[in-house]
């Protein structure tokens, strides 16, 4: 997994790039980034021993002169592979254009997770504590930790909005469909359910919805008892369903190319997307069917348990959906 932090402005001290508790070796650096894709937003220059020194002087020759720089730098580091930090240190550089970034990853933490008496805390992490860091660390068998400048974002790394200047200062995960798309960890599995619904909605919507109804059925409980052909339905006293969503909509909108455009979360919801499906390529007009939601998209539970996750609150959602549309001229 992918985490940010967007500080409003670093400090003059913190140039961007990669900082650890060790000296990093050239099969690291390779694993990172293979692991985390990072060529793909950010252009690293390892200057951490002879083989990379000579790859980036191969590939980046109109880099050479400030390759040769940098590596003037860290010569003294370049034959040390697991050289001990006390602290979190600069060990390798990244160019990222005029924007500014500090990377740190799990693997190169060495197992100390104090973050809170580091100068590169900038306040992000208080609120959650080492033990809090650690566990976002830890997640998904490693993970990595970028922060970013408020006016320095790269233009690919965009706000769940559709642009980076709602980003403010906080931590952020990325998309689970969109690594370029950042939501804030405060509170996201309420976010990821906003989503999913106004995805849903507008697919169907623009699919020639007539009307929407979804409700939440998690707390709804009932029994079915039969004896001599004779049934009655007994319902728990605390069962509740909640509606969620109500829309009504009049007729003349059909458009799949629009409706393509809002798949992102559905995807993972094979009773949402054969009704989108049935409607694409056929003319049904009612559909009224169940569906189990995960409001964790995967991501680590005990991480979104450090954000305000609200008490009781089950990320296993069953959702009731009640659709009916306008017949399609055909």
């Amino acid at each position: 997994m992918k985490y940010y932090g967007i500080v409003n402005k670093f400090k003059d001290e913190h140039k961007s790039g990669i900082y650890a508790r060790r000296q990093i070796t050239s099969k690291e650096l390779n694993r990172i980034s293979s692991k985390y894709k990072l060529d793909e937003w950010l252009e690293l220059i390892f200057l951490l021993n002879p083989s990379v020194l000579l790859t980036n002087l191969i590939f980046q020759r109109h880099r050479t002169v400030e390759i040769l720089k940098s590596s003037y730098e860290n010569i003294s580091n370049i034959f040390k592979k697991k050289e001990k930090s006390r602290k979190l240190e600069y060990k390798a550089k990244i160019n990222l254009d005029s924007a500014r970034c500090l990377c740190f990853f799990d693997e190169t933490l060495d197992g100390d997770y104090n973050i809170i008496d580091e100068s590169l805390n900038y306040g992000l992490f208080d609120k959650i504590g080492n033990s809090g860091f650690e566990k976002m660390m830890k997640s998904e068998g490693g993970s990595s930790m970028f922060l970013l400048e408020k006016n320095s974002i790269p233009n690919q790394i965009i706000h769940f909005s559709g642009n980076n200047v709602n980003l403010s200062y906080g931590l952020y995960c990325e998309h689970p469909r969109k690594d370029n798309v950042l939501l804030p960890l405060e509170n996201l599995p309420q976010l990821l359910q906003s989503l999913l619904l106004e995805e849903t909605i507008r697919i169907y919507e623009v699919l020639g919805a007539k009307e929407i109804v979804i409700e939440d059925m998690t707390d709804y409980k009932s029994s079915v008892k039969g004896k001599d052909h004779k049934y009655s339905i007994k319902i728990e006293s605390d069962s509740k369903i909640n509606t969620l969503r109500t829309k009504t909509y009049g007729d003349g909108v059909f458009d799949i190319e629009r409706a393509e455009k809002y798949h992102n979360l559905v995807y993972d919801y094979p009773a949402i997307m054969s009704v989108v499906e049935a409607r694409k390529y056929g003319n049904q007009t009612l559909e009224d069917f169940i569906e189990d939601v995960d409001l964790s998209a995967g991501i680590d539970v005990g991480v979104l348990g450090l954000f305000n996750l609200e008490a009781n609150l089950s990320l296993k959602r069953r959702w009731r959906f009640k659709v009916e549309f306008w017949p399609r001229k055909l």
